[in-house]
C-alpha cells in the first residue's frame, strides 16, 4: 500500500478525523513511529489548510498498532504564510501520539519533491546480531 493511501484520513469539518493504521507499516507489530507522525501531521496540515509541514514535533504515549484511530485536530494560530496547529491521534488504549507543527503552502516556491513508496520490507530480527 502506497503511503499517501496508508495515512490517508477522514474529516468531519469540525477538527475530528478518522484513519486507519494499516498492517505492514510495522516493526514486530507496532507501527513504525514515522508512519503514524505522518498520519497525525496530515489530518493537522488538512484541518489548517496548509498542506506542506515545516516544522513537526510529535511526542510518543504508547506503541501504535495496526487498527482504527481518531485524530483530534486545532489550529492554534493561523497566519497569511504558515499556521501552528496540534493533532492528537489516539486508539482503543488512549493517546499514542502528541504533535505540534507549523504548516504552510510552498507549492509556489519549489517544485514538487514527494515520493511515494510502499513500507520497506525488514530482515526477520533475530536474537544474536553475531
Amino acid at each position: 500500500m502506497l503511503l499517501a493511501r496508508a495515512t490517508a484520513v477522514l474529516g468531519d469539518g469540525d477538527g475530528a478525523w478518522t484513519a486507519e493504521i494499516a498492517p505492514g507499516w510495522d516493526v514486530m507489530g507496532n507501527a513504525n513511529g514515522g508512519y503514524v507522525l505522518a498520519i497525525a501531521a496530515r489530518a493537522a496540515a488538512l484541518h489548517a489548510e496548509r498542506p506542506d509541514p515545516v516544522s513537526v514535533t510529535a511526542h510518543y504515549m504508547r506503541p501504535a498498532r495496526p487498527g482504527p484511530v481518531t485524530i483530534a485536530t486545532e489550529v492554534l494560530r493561523g497566519g497569511r504564510r504558515f499556521a501552528v496547529a496540534r493533532s492528537t491521534l489516539s486508539g482503543e488504549a488512549g493517546p499514542l501520539v502528541a504533535v505540534l507543527g507549523s504548516y504552510a503552502s510552498l507549492e509556489d516556491r519549489r517544485p514538487d519533491e514527494r515520493m511515494e513508496s510502499g513500507p520497506l520490507t525488514c530482515p526477520t530480527p533475530t536474537t544474536s546480531c553475531l
